[in-house]
């Protein structure tokens, strides 16, 4: 078997480790839905939150331990910012980066970074300090990639300036664009954080390879492609750097894209989680009202043929389901002893708790 045929074998057939709950359709990571157990990559981790950094074994292990309007706005704003890059790419393949919508789409990119930069949103019973996590990085990449639509803005007006106002405009913008293309290195550096606390490790590894190449390559592109110029002995060698490092800054950058939609998916898949399993709560806590209702008040006449001595004792002895809804095997027996000639009580086939009154028309079945 191929294995590719084995991982599609396995997703069709996967079940909770716990419970055996059919997890198929609730993708590679979470909490099942029925016994709260978490599945997927990482779920094995037993060292507690990897972001935790306050020295307490964390409470939270999972993204979908977070609350679903947190997981929405992850959701949203990641797949927000998947598709401003696409919008970025198309109008630079257009050459339209020097219009007005190429700045409504940057303005799209720096608020998703920013709602994305924002503090995890953790249960009230973790003990984690979500407002100190990797807190500079998160700054530092919320103001650089909010220079983007300024950059755009600069360039954009630049077209219009005439004389020494339109140069300053353009080396403004492409000093902006310096910055915010180094503020890629924290924000991809966070997401990787927030792609391992989602037990993806594969886009975690792809955020951090993506800002290691940004810290690394993207200066050695910026300074190769200002120096060529200046050092035509070198220029064949330079040539082959700057080549080689854009090709680099271009795959960590395709993979940074990639990243981000694989986070967006896990985090609507955790919201998804975290919907079935309220409704799972919502369901168990409509049962058992069902049946403190269905068993609360005495038995009736009517239920134990007539004996106002048996309805007392079988009231007294609790028999009838209480709110837990458990009954005594033992007490079966007593109540089946205690009957006479019109009614018998015996347990029913399916629930071990639960008990049923034969028509009165019918013998005991010591009589049949």
């Amino acid at each position: 078997m191929s294995d590719g045929t084995r991982e599609s074998h396995e997703a069709v057939e996967r079940s909770c480790e716990n419970c055996g709950y059919d997890l198929s359709g609730l993708g590679r990571t979470g909490r099942c839905p029925e016994c709260g157990t978490v599945f997927g990559p990482g779920s094995e981790r037993t060292d507690g939150d990897p972001l935790s950094t306050t020295g307490h074994r964390a409470v939270l292990s999972n993204i979908s331990d977070a609350p679903a309007g947190y997981l929405m706005r992850v959701s949203l704003a990641a797949g927000l910012a998947f598709l401003s890059v696409c919008g970025i790419v198309l109008l630079v393949l257009f050459r339209a980066d020097d219009s007005l919508v190429y700045v409504a789409v940057q303005l799209c990119w720096s608020g998703s970074i920013a709602v994305l930069m924002l503090r995890r949103h953790v249960p009230a019973s973790s003990r984690i300090n979500t407002r100190k996590e990797l807190r500079g990085a998160r700054l530092a990449a919320t103001v650089t990639q909010a220079l983007w639509p300024v950059a755009g803005t600069f360039q954009t007006v630049a077209l219009t300036a005439a004389g020494t106002l339109g140069d300053v405009l353009v080396i403004t913008s492409a000093v902006l664009s310096i910055f915010g293309t180094i503020g890629l290195v924290p924000m991809c550096w966070w997401l990787g954080h927030l792609a391992h606390w989602a037990a993806n490790e594969r886009a975690a590894a792809q955020f951090t390879g993506s800002a290691w190449t940004f810290a690394v390559l993207y200066p050695v592109l910026l300074v190769s492609g200002l120096v060529s110029p200046h050092l035509s002995g070198l220029g064949k060698a330079l040539e082959i750097v700057v080549i080689v490092s854009g090709l680099a800054v271009l795959v960590a950058s395709v993979a940074m894209l990639i990243a981000l939609f694989q986070l967006s998916t896990d985090a609507n898949q955790a919201r998804g989680v975290r919907k079935a399993i309220r409704e799972r709560d919502e369901r168990r806590l409509a049962r058992e009202e069902a049946r403190a209702a269905e068993f609360a008040a005495p038995p009736s006449d009517a239920e134990v043929g007539g004996d106002p001595s048996f309805a007392a004792d079988l009231a007294e002895s609790g028999s009838h389901r209480s709110g837990t809804g458990q009954a005594d095997a033992s007490m079966h027996e007593q109540l089946k002893k205690r009957l006479r000639a019109g009614a018998y009580i015996e347990p029913t086939g399916g629930d071990d708790d639960a008990i049923e009154l034969a028509p009165l028309d019918e013998d005991p079945p010591a009589n049949r």
